[in-house]
């Protein structure tokens, strides 16, 4: 009871002490306390604000990558073991386009399709140049197209800006469709298109490297194994660019990936 009291009693001199002011004065204070209030409300609903709205964009972060825009940077490598030479040959693809699309929230949702010219493979030895492109091997000139169709990554695991996946998919060759599972790299880089070709949006870097059959693939299957083995390693140095840039608040302050 006491407590409240005294409670009262400052209150109530409290209150005396405000009217004491001049009217003008007390009408200025009182003025600035509600343009205070003001700003700080409408600072923390317009943060609110862009944060729900920035969460809102991270979760619809689907974006598509195109590999045309950085082709020049694209390539994949064919690696044959022989018995002529030093053992190893080296070919190369060298025309490759095609679009992917790609969540950071969402890796396991991936999908795409990536596109080779198989008249562009060379290895840099007259012989193996000739040989690789006869109706046997590849025969491009009936089968100009290779394609592989990306339908979903297994086992996605961030390590910072590296994710790291297998993907699934088909790979077309010769007009036949064959089931495809490979390791691959993928590392975001967020606002860094322009740093290559000038323009506005994120790269995606793709690295891989796996074994394929060429008699499971229907590439000479069980001829001349002595000289070329069965075995054809491959790897894919890729780049690709979206054109816009994914949220920024989602991906750093509240530990969103990448």
């Amino acid at each position: 009871m006491n407590f409240e009291k005294g409670y009262f009693r400052r209150i109530d001199k409290m209150i005396k002490e405000i009217l004491q002011f001049p009217r003008q004065k007390l009408k200025n204070m009182i003025s600035r306390l509600v343009d205070v209030i003001w700003i700080k409300k409408w600072i923390v609903v317009n943060v609110v604000n862009l944060v729900f709205y920035t969460l809102a964009l991270s979760k619809n972060d689907n974006s598509k990558f195109d590999l045309s825009p950085l082709r020049e940077s694209n390539r994949i490598e064919i690696k044959l073991s022989t018995g002529f030479a030093s053992g190893t040959v080296r070919g190369q693809i060298s025309s490759i386009t095609g679009n992917l699309n790609f969540s950071a929230q969402r890796p396991r949702e991936m999908t795409g399709q990536i596109f080779m010219d198989a008249r562009t493979l060379r290895f840099g030895f007259n012989k193996v140049d000739g040989e690789v492109h006869n109706p046997e091997w590849l025969g491009s000139s009936k089968f100009p197209n290779l394609s592989f169709t990306l339908n979903s990554l297994e086992n996605p695991e961030w390590h910072g800006e590296i994710l790291g996946a297998v993907v699934k998919g088909n790979l077309l060759i010769k007009n036949r469709s064959i089931p495809l599972s490979a390791p691959v790299f993928f590392k975001y880089l967020r606002k860094e298109r322009k740093k290559y070709d000038g323009k506005f949006g994120d790269i995606i870097f793709i690295k891989g490297e796996f074994p394929l059959s060429r008699g499971k693939i229907g590439i000479n299957p069980g001829v001349s194994l002595n000289s070329v083995m069965d075995e054809i390693t491959v790897n894919i140095h890729l780049m690709a660019a979206s054109s816009h840039i994914r949220p920024f608040l989602p991906i750093r302050v509240f530990g969103g990936q990448p």
